[in-house]
Formats: structure tokens, sequence, C-alpha cells
């Protein structure tokens, strides 16, 4: 419907190994919250293996390896009184930012700063995006789009730029 709108903010980061017990009691103390506003707030874990590993390394997916994905959300109706497309659950955002921030130090203290995330849950916000969903396929993924999309016709602000 016209002016019917919904927003949705998600973020995700790429396991290679079972959660850990700090892991899982961290998504267990922020799914007991629910931010004021929000319709929908919810995680998701997608536990990978199997075909998921069969592909070639030489692929554009980088996260045969991964055994776990873990997508956080939260969904929220527009305000009628808020500007066009500006999000106004700011405690929605809050909630996501917050869960994450907890959960990414905690990736962090076992394996690395460098935290891979799953490019079918693009985050506007992700830092170093270009390695965290691609990895070292990058820079061919560049190649191939200058190759096959040289008008750069197939685009969004985190999609693979022309070379």
């Amino acid at each position: 419907m016209p002016g019917d709108s919904r927003y949705t903010k998600g973020k995700s980061i790429v396991y290679n190994s079972a959660l850990k017990d700090s892991t899982i009691a961290i998504l267990a103390k922020w799914g007991a919250i629910s931010p004021k506003g929000g319709t929908a707030n919810y995680v998701i874990i997608d536990l990978w293996g199997g075909a998921v590993k069969d592909g070639k390394p030489e692929a554009a997916f980088v996260h045969r390896d991964a055994h776990t994905v873990i997508e956080f959300v939260s969904e929220w109706d527009s305000n009628p009184k808020a500007k066009p497309g500006k999000p106004d659950c700011q405690a929605c955002l809050q909630w996501i930012e917050d869960m994450y921030a907890e959960i990414l130090e905690d990736y962090k203290q076992s394996y690395g700063s460098s935290v891979p995330a799953y490019q079918n849950y693009i985050d506007k916000d992700m830092p170093d995006w270009e390695t965290a969903y691609y990895g070292t396929t990058f820079t061919r993924l560049k190649e191939i789009k200058g190759a096959r999309d040289p008008a750069n016709v197939f685009r969004f602000p985190q999609s693979i730029p022309l070379p």
C-alpha cells in the first residue's frame, strides 16, 4: 500500500566451527530482550556443510568451510510521522547494533580480527565488506564484473564494482 513501509536491519557472522558456549549465552541474553517499536526481532542460525563444501576453491563463494552462519534481524513498521526512507525505530537499531557488538567481541577473542559475513545478508554498515563477503575472490570478481557488466547495470551500494 502507498505509504505503508516496513524496515529491516540485518547483520551476519560466518563461523568455521561450532558456536562456543559464550556465544550461545550472548544470543540467549539478547533474545530475551525485545526493543520497543519492533515488530520482529530475531536471530537465524544456519548450519552449513554438506553440498556447500563441494564447490571448487576458485569459485566466487569463499565460505565453503563455514559451519554456522548467524543472521541478526530487527524489523519495524514505519511511523506515519517519520520522514520517508528514514528508519524511525532507534530502539530497534540500537538492539541489533549492541547485540552484534557483543557477539563481534566474543568472535574476535577466539578467531581474530577478520570477521567474515554472508553476502546474501547485506549490511550497509559492514566495514571492509569486500573482504567480509568475498575474501580472496574479490579481485577476480571485479575482473568478471568488468567483462560481463561493463556498463555497471547490475549495481547497488555493496555490489561488485568495476575494476
